[in-house]
């Protein structure tokens, strides 16, 4: 009888320990399968969310590139255009008159001119005043113009200059600039730059611009 028992002790122990083999190795398995899932899950949830930040960072840019072409189509942008005109007497006063394209007016317009009279064509190191103090402040709406100062600032040119000006015996170069800021935030100063050769000839003035200082921001 004890033999029996020690027989039947003996079979259930090893049906138990294949039962709990079997048990464990289905653990193993379902651990694996759970975590080869899950690391395909996070490769995936990698991959999108790059894709996620990639598609954010082009629509900022696409909007960052729609801001700027907004901007650039609204903004105020200042321009020279020559002008003058004699006096009875035969002398003569030159300047430029100022222009806003954009739809939106300048903001602390500042503007300043000067001119020089030489015998020959002006140097490429002529030194141009961008830190004189303004001759003259104002307002620009969108697509607005005024004349701004004349020169020379208080008598005309003296007509023995404007003869030797208008048969090119002498050269006169005027310049100058204006500078402002636009009606968006955190957008930097701007500056437009002129420098205009007077051009004699047939009893008229024609304006060649400058090789040097003719530029806007």
């Amino acid at each position: 009888m004890l033999d029996r028992l020690l027989t039947w002790s003996t079979v259930a122990l090893a049906i138990f320990t294949l039962v709990l083999a079997i048990f464990t190795a289905l653990m193993w398995l379902a651990t694996y399968r759970l975590a080869t899932h899950a690391k395909e899950t996070a490769v995936q949830q990698t991959a999108d969310t790059k894709e996620a930040m990639a598609i954010a960072s082009s629509a900022a840019e696409a909007a960052k590139d729609n801001a700027t072409a907004a901007l650039g189509s609204n903004r105020a942008f200042v321009h020279a255009t020559p002008y003058w005109f004699t006096t009875d007497e035969g002398g003569a006063y030159f300047g430029v008159g100022w222009t806003s394209g954009g739809n939106t007016p300048t903001r602390e317009l500042r503007t300043y001119i000067d001119y020089v009279v030489t015998d020959g064509e002006l140097p490429a190191d002529f030194v141009f005043p961008e830190d004189a103090s303004p001759i003259a402040r104002g307002f620009l709406a969108p697509k607005q113009m005024f004349n701004g100062p004349r020169i020379p600032a208080t008598s005309p040119l003296d007509v023995s200059i404007s003869e030797q000006v208008r048969t090119n015996a002498k050269k006169l170069y005027f310049f100058g600039w204006a500078k402002y800021f636009d009606m968006f935030h955190n957008t930097p100063e701007r500056i437009t730059k002129f420098c205009f050769l007077v051009n004699g000839g047939r009893g008229e003035y024609g304006f060649p611009v400058h090789d040097y200082y003719n530029e806007a921001t």
